[in-house]
Formats: structure tokens, C-alpha cells, sequence
């Protein structure tokens, strides 16, 4: 149930919206050209169906059910369900990103799942009943058996019948609530990283009490414990459509001028059919609105006179339409509708307490009830409660009515989207038969949501698409070699322990692979396959991992220094290709063959001569790239990368490799000055990416220009109109993007 905080008032300067457009109109419909086709993971399903067997069955008290002996405990099996949703809708968001940030699949995914829950919970209750039935038969059937035994069964069956309503709307609740803690807990942090937050859609898709209940379990007892209690004729002045435009107005007059009107139905991403509501009523459907417009005790000295006007408007509209007092007497009778519901009905209490003619009717209900069931129900509470309403003072008047509509707008909410959401599922069809399936699939029609080994079982074989290679290349690795030698130090076991294995135990942790191991360099590889969900990330992980290799050093140089041992000077490159390598074998072992090697390479390079240029200036960054004037032609080298580079323990990305990064997540752009960093603003670029393992990992990315310079002074000769990349690893510039980003 949503609440509000009392900060929350405080954290905006205008009304909030509540802005759920969903639509699935961008998708292909399928075989029927009306629902779209939509086949989940059967381990999926299959676990799905073995939990809520499991969850009912902990209701009926029998032992001889047949085809009960699931894996697990019900905390392994629910655990088991969790990983399975995560998986399958990691896999969903990678395809949203890969079809062109299709936001759309990823909802198609989430309804057609929350379909397939509702639907097996069905299933597994009806399947229940059946196996309880021919359990019966078999009682009665046997001569072995008692008769008691099978009129046992039937009682325990007829109690769980009438406990329907209960049980499945606990089991919804319990399978939903575990989803909702997937999507809190890691699927928002990669929606985030994939389409950006305005993509985020708000907590009650999922946690939404009208949607998780079967329509029928729509009573007054469900609103009066989760929401408020409305009227049911046309002319109650608490009827739905009625109250709604009494809030609507009331909005209208108390707030419509002070703030301007909000962005238009049409501008915004992913309309739906029925966004043409006004900005009240999106108002209306955000409840930390009520204490924001209409709370002073919450407001600022300035802030509240202007609130207590509204809220005093407001109690003279509820009393002009003679609602305050049945808002006072629904607030006062919550505590003891329990006591009297039933066999009285929450709109009986209230007319006890609102209309003293009807209570000798209500009292002779109680009575027949009495010589019916045996139970006696004294009206004295509800007396007693009559009698203290006089005493509710005006402030306590006000309470109540901010907490009514508090109350009213999550039901006004939460309706609205569930009727929506019902809406959409209604157009999945959920594809179980193979036949349907293949038709769907050859027709381009079908959206598959699997786990990832069923993607390999049903796929075969994916062919690399796409490949990034990254370099981290050791400088002086010679003389610090003959320097350790001249010490009477080995060499080997020194770049091993401080370079080679660190680096090894970071490298599976981003899924790249090892190509060439030389004495002073590594080259390593991340490789993307079709339609592969597990490896959309190739360049940003290939930009985390250098960012740990860089990391690694400077925790091993600072080891060495402290024992008065060589520092290691790295530099790292990293290129992509949107394009499979070539590959030879030596033997079984593959061989990758790519211009991408031969560009890392030269990425992680470092002029030596452009180090002795720099060495008395003030280096803010690790990488610098020039373009030498020509009378240091001979400086640099000759092609189509002849650049002049500056990389100590510094990572370059390249032109493609960026390019894509931006396409793998999402990218905040900024210009600033930056702490300690004297001159112009800086380009940067920021952004995060789910490594395999660990939590979700921070890139900040400089874009610079290149200049061509003059080759004894760096002194600008021009713009080039070329930019270069660097993954930057400064502390301090990471702490200052996490202060503004």
C-alpha cells in the first residue's frame, strides 16, 4: 500500500504526476492479427506451477495426494521462481535495447508474465480440486477403506472451496510481491542503465491491490481495508464518477492558477488511448498530492496560509455536499467493522452512525441473526461510537479528510491502471501449443521470453556478431626486468604477482576471454552473438575491466613502492568492431584474427617523446592525443591512426567503441568545470553497466579534441575536428560526478 512520507510535501515545487502510458501499439499482433503471441520459458512456467501447488497444498491437511513431492522447501522453491523471473527479464530488457530501445517488449514481458501467474493459479486450484475428487472416488471405491475417510475428504474439500477467494488472493499477493522485489532490486537499476530513468514505470504496476484481487473480491470490506468506502446508487454524493468530479473541481479552483499547466498527453512517450485526462486528474492519481496542496502542518511558514485556504475550501465543498460527515463516521468505524461485518454489511455501520432511523432495522437483523447462528452481537459499541462523533473537533475533521483522499486517489490510481492493465492482457495470447508456436515464429510474430540455456537448447549455435579487443600493455617492461635482476629479484614472479594474476581474477567477472599473454602486455576479448542477452554489454564491460586493471596497478605500485620495488606504468586501448573476427586454429585452440588487435594496440601506445614534452606541465588526466605538426612526421606513426599519444595508466576508447557504449546504455552528457581542473569546461559522459557479478559499476568518459600541435612546444595549430575517448579512473573526478549526476 503506498504511502507518504512527511518530507515527501516538501521535495517538489508543483503538483506530482502520475504518468502511466502504456501501450503495446508499436508491436506486431500475431497469427489472429489482434493478440500478440508471446511463449514464456517452460522451466519458468513449470517452477511457476510447482510453487502454487505447493502454496495450496499447505491448506488442505490430507497425505496421500498424488504428484506432491516437488524439490525444495516453499522458500527454495519461491527463491527458485525469483531467479527464474530475473533471468527472463534480463534477457527481455536486452532485446527491447537490441530492437532499437523498444520499451514495449520489455512491458509485453512483464504483463504476459503477470497473465501466466494469474492463469497457473487457476490451473493449480482447479487441477487441486480434481486430484481431491478422484481421491474420493478412490475412498469410496475401496472396500479397504473407512467411509469416514471419504466424508473426511469431502469437508476438507468444501472448506477449501469456500476459501477460494482468500487463498488465491494470498498466493497472488505472495508470487506478485516476489516480482516486485526482482524489479526493485536489480530490473529498475538496468532500465535505468539501458533507456534511461524517465523509462522507470511507478511501484503499482505490479503492487496494485485492485489488480492482484479477482474482480468479484471487489466489495465494500475490500475498499473500507484498502482504500475508502464509496457509495453504490447514482445520488450518493460518495458515488465514484461523482466524487471523482468533486475532486477534480476542487483541484480546478484551489491550485489550477498557482501552477502551470503540465506537459501535454501528446508529447509524451508512449501514449495510450485514454491519455487525454487533464493534468488534474493526473494529479489526482499521485496521493502525496493531498498534503502537498492541501496540508499546512507539512508546509513551510510562508507555504501554509496558502495550504490552509485550499484545505478550507475543500471542508466547505464536503460539507456543501453534506460528505464531511460521512468521512468522519467511515474514519471512526474502521476499528469495529470488524466486530460487526458480518453479518452486517460496512455501509449498514456507517447508516447506524449517519441516520438514527435505521438502527431499529439494524438491530432486528442482528436479532434474527442471534436465533439463527447462536451469536449474540451487542449494539452498545456502536452506540457509544454515535455519541463521541459529536465530540470530533475541527482539526481531527481535517485529518481524517487529508487521509479519505489520500485514500481515494490510490483507489482512483490504482483502478484506472488496472483497468488498463487488464486490458492489455487480455490482447497476449499465450502460445502453448507447437504448432501455433512455429507458425507465429516463421511468421516473425512471435515474442519468446526464455531462460538463457533455453536460448542455446532452441537457438543451436549463435554465430559472433560483434566483437570489442582491449590492450593493457606494460611500459619499460626491459628495464624494470634488468633493474630486478640487478637487485638479485626474479623478474617473472614479479610481473605474475602484480600483474597477470590480479588481472586474471577480474577478467571472468566481465565475460572476456584471453587472446595473447606476452611478457608485458595482455590482450583480451569480449564477443557478442545473436539475439545473446548475456553479452549486450561487450564494450562497457570491456571499459569496466580496463578501469580494474588500472585499479589493480595502482594497489600493486603503491605495495611496491612501499618496499622500495620498480612501479609498473600501464597503458590500456580499447577497440570495437561491429563485425564477427576471423579465426584460425592452432590445433583445437582458435586463433582470432582482427584489425581491432592491431587498433587496441595502437590505442594503448605512448609516445615517449610526447611524455618529455609534458613532464613539466600539469597533467589533469591520464591521456592526452595530438596530431604532431609536420616537422614531427618522423615522430609519428604513418596511416590512417597517425597520432601522437600520451597513455600512462590511462585507458583510450575508440570512435566505434563509443558510439556503441552509447547504444548499450544509457549516457548523461555534461559540460563542466571540474574541481582542481583549471580552464575550459570538460565534456563528460557518465553512465552504468551490470558486470556478470557485483553490483552495478560507474563509467565517467572524457570527450576531448584533438589538436594538431606544434612538435617542440605543443603550442595549438588547429582543430582537427576529430575527438578522442578516455575511460577515466581519477577518484576524485568519480566522487564529484556521483555529487551532480
Amino acid at each position: 500500500m503506498a504511502q507518504t512520507t512527511p518530507s515527501s510535501s516538501r521535495n517538489h515545487t508543483h503538483p506530482l504526476e502520475h504518468n502511466l502510458f502504456v501501450t503495446l501499439n508499436r508491436l506486431k499482433p500475431g497469427v489472429d492479427n489482434y493478440r500478440f503471441d508471446v511463449s514464456l520459458s517452460p522451466d519458468f512456467i513449470r517452477d511457476t506451477a510447482t510453487l502454487i501447488r505447493t502454496l495450496l497444498t499447505k491448506h488442505l491437511p490430507i497425505k496421500n495426494l498424488p504428484d506432491l513431492d516437488a524439490p525444495g522447501t516453499p522458500s527454495q522453491q519461491l527463491d527458485t521462481f525469483a531467479q527464474d523471473y530475473r533471468q527472463m527479464m534480463l534477457a527481455a530488457l536486452t532485446w527491447a535495447k537490441q530492437q532499437g530501445n523498444e520499451v514495449q517488449i520489455d512491458l509485453l514481458a512483464q504483463l504476459a508474465t503477470c497473465k501466466t501467474v494469474r492463469q497457473e493459479i487457476q490451473k493449480q486450484f482447479a487441477d487441486l480440486i480434481k486430484a481431491v475428487n478422484n481421491l474420493i472416488w478412490e475412498y469410496e471405491s475401496s472396500r479397504r477403506r473407512d467411509p469416514r475417510d471419504a466424508v473426511e475428504l469431502k469437508e476438507i474439500l468444501a472448506a477449501f472451496r469456500q476459501q477460494k477467494k482468500t487463498i488465491l488472493t494470498r498466493i497472488t499477493k505472495k508470487l506478485f510481491r516476489a516480482m516486485f522485489a526482482v524489479q526493485q532490486k536489480e530490473l529498475n537499476k538496468m532500465r535505468a542503465a539501458l533507456f534511461g530513468p524517465g523509462t522507470l514505470r511507478p511501484d503499482d504496476l505490479l503492487i496494485n491491490p485492485i489488480l492482484l484481487a479477482e474482480p468479484d473480491q471487489i466489495t465494500d470490506d475490500f475498499l473500507l481495508d484498502e482504500y475508502v468506502l464509496l457509495g453504490h446508487r447514482l445520488d450518493d454524493p460518495d458515488h465514484y464518477p461523482a466524487l471523482l468530479t468533486l475532486l477534480k473541481d476542487i483541484f480546478r479552483e484551489a491550485a489550477g492558477r498557482d501552477f502551470p499547466e503540465a506537459t501535454p498527453a501528446d508529447a509524451r512517450p508512449d501514449p495510450s488511448p485514454d491519455s487525454g485526462d487533464d493534468r488534474y486528474d493526473r494529479w489526482l492519481k499521485h496521493p502525496e498530492n493531498i498534503d502537498f496542496l492541501f496540508n499546512p502542518d507539512l508546509a513551510t511558514k510562508t507555504e501554509a496560509a496558502t495550504r490552509e485556504q485550499r484545505l478550507n475550501l475543500c471542508l466547505a465543498r464536503f460539507k456543501q455536499k453534506k460528505l464531511l460527515d460521512r468521512v468522519v463516521a467511515t474514519a471512526e468505524m474502521k476499528q469495529l467493522c470488524r466486530e460487526f461485518c458480518p453479518p452486517l454489511a460496512p455501509q449498514q455501520v456507517r447508516q447506524f452512525l449517519l441516520e438514527p432511523s435505521s438502527r431499529r432495522n439494524i438491530a432486528k437483523q442482528l436479532e434474527r441473526h442471534r436465533r439463527f447462528f447462536g451469536r449474540t452481537i451487542s449494539l452498545t459499541p456502536l452506540h457509544g461510537l454515535s455519541s463521541s462523533r459529536a465530540k470530533v473537533n475541527e482539526k481531527q475533521k481535517q485529518q481524517h479528510l487529508l487521509q479519505d483522499l489520500k485514500d481515494f486517489c490510490r483507489y482512483h490510481r490504482d483502478s484506472t491502471t488496472s483497468h488498463r492493465l487488464r486490458e492489455l492482457m487480455e490482447r497476449i495470447n499465450l502460445v502453448r501449443e507447437e504448432k501455433v508456436r512455429k507458425l507465429s515464429r516463421a511468421n516473425a510474430t512471435l515474442y519468446e521470453f526464455l531462460l538463457p540455456h533455453e536460448q542455446v537448447l532452441d537457438l543451436g549455435p549463435r554465430p559472433v556478431t560483434r566483437h570489442v579487443v582491449l590492450k593493457a600493455d606494460i611500459r619499460g617492461a626491459v628495464s624494470i626486468t634488468r633493474r630486478l635482476l640487478d637487485n638479485g629479484l626474479n623478474p617473472a614472479s614479479y610481473f605474475s604477482l602484480n600483474f597477470f594474476e590480479p588481472i586474471a581474477k577480474v577478467v571472468a567477472a566481465y565475460g572476456a576471454e584471453k587472446l595473447f599473454i606476452e611478457g608485458d602486455a595482455i590482450i583480451l576479448a569480449l564477443t557478442g552473438h545473436q539475439d545473446g542477452p548475456d553479452d549486450w554489454f561487450g564494450v562497457a564491460r570491456a571499459c569496466g575491466l580496463a578501469f580494474s586493471i588500472v585499479k589493480i596497478i595502482d594497489k600493486y605500485n603503491a605495495h611496491s613502492t612501499k618496499h622500495h620495488l620498480p612501479p609498473l606504468e600501464i597503458g590500456c586501448g580499447i577497440s570495437f568492431r561491429n563485425a564477427p573476427p576471423a579465426y584460425l586454429f592452432d590445433e583445437e585452440r582458435p586463433i582470432m584474427i582482427s584489425p581491432a588487435i592491431n587498433r587496441a594496440d595502437r590505442l594503448s601506445s605512448s609516445a615517449q617523446d610526447l611524455g618529455r614534452l609534458l613532464v613539466d606541465r600539469r597533467k589533469n588526466f591520464n591521456l592526452y592525443v595530438f596530431r604532431a605538426g609536420k616537422e614531427k612526421n618522423k615522430l609519428v606513426a604513418v596511416g590512417k591512426d597517425a597520432y601522437w599519444r600520451y597513455n600512462v595508466n590511462g585507458i583510450e576508447l575508440d570512435r566505434d567503441g563509443f558510439m556503441e557504449l552509447s547504444r548499450e546504455i544509457n549516457l548523461q552528457k555534461m559540460d563542466c568545470r571540474l574541481p582542481d581542473v583549471a580552464g575550459e569546461k570538460h565534456t563528460l559522459y557518465t553512465g552504468t553497466f551490470p558486470p556478470f557479478t557485483g553490483k552495478f559499476q560507474r563509467l565517467v568518459i572524457r570527450e576531448s579534441e584533438i589538436f594538431e600541435v606544434h612538435p617542440e612546444t605543443l603550442e595549438v595549430i588547429r582543430a582537427t575536428g576529430r575527438k578522442y575517448y578516455e575511460i577515466c579512473t581519477l577518484p576524485k573526478l568519480y566522487g564529484f560526478i556521483r555529487k551532480i549526476a
